[in-house]
């Protein structure tokens, strides 16, 4: 037995009509200090001189920023210039304190001080040094 369903007709294969449809999607993605070429042009089309002043800005604060880096190194190495001499006079003092302590008859608070003087300059080198070797071995890590 069959079943017939109302209001149904089966439609004949030659008007059964067939469609697809393609979809395309694009994206793009910029990525940089200043906008996009394309971004640049739109700003000049609205303000003719835009893309001029932009780029223009970008070049002062590039400058602005290279020039204030400068000054950092530069102090930088005047601050460790000036606490090498230092530490040099200090160590000086402190083995010429030694010696004054030995030629006065103070044999082992002279021998403290130029021991302890010369023993905060050997243990103060090789820290100084370990830390180059970190800080290198550091930044190779990152490279990698």
């Amino acid at each position: 037995m069959s079943r017939k369903h109302r209001g149904e007709t089966p439609a004949p294969t030659s008007q059964i009509q067939s469609s697809s449809q393609v979809h395309a999607i694009s994206a793009e993605m910029f990525s940089g200090p200043l906008p996009h070429p394309n971004t640049l042009r739109e700003y000049d089309a609205i303000v003719p001189g835009a893309a001029k002043m932009i780029l223009d800005k970008f070049e002062a604060q590039t400058d602005h920023r290279r020039e204030i880096e400068s000054r950092v190194v530069k102090a930088n190495i005047q601050q460790a210039y000036l606490g090498q001499v230092l530490a040099f006079i200090l160590l000086l003092l402190l083995i010429g304190s030694g010696c004054f302590l030995i030629y006065e008859g103070r044999n082992a608070g002279g021998l403290t001080a130029i021991t302890s003087a010369v023993g905060a300059a050997v243990i103060v080198y090789l820290k100084g040094r370990s830390a180059k070797a970190n800080e290198l071995e550091a930044k190779r890590a990152t490279r990698r």
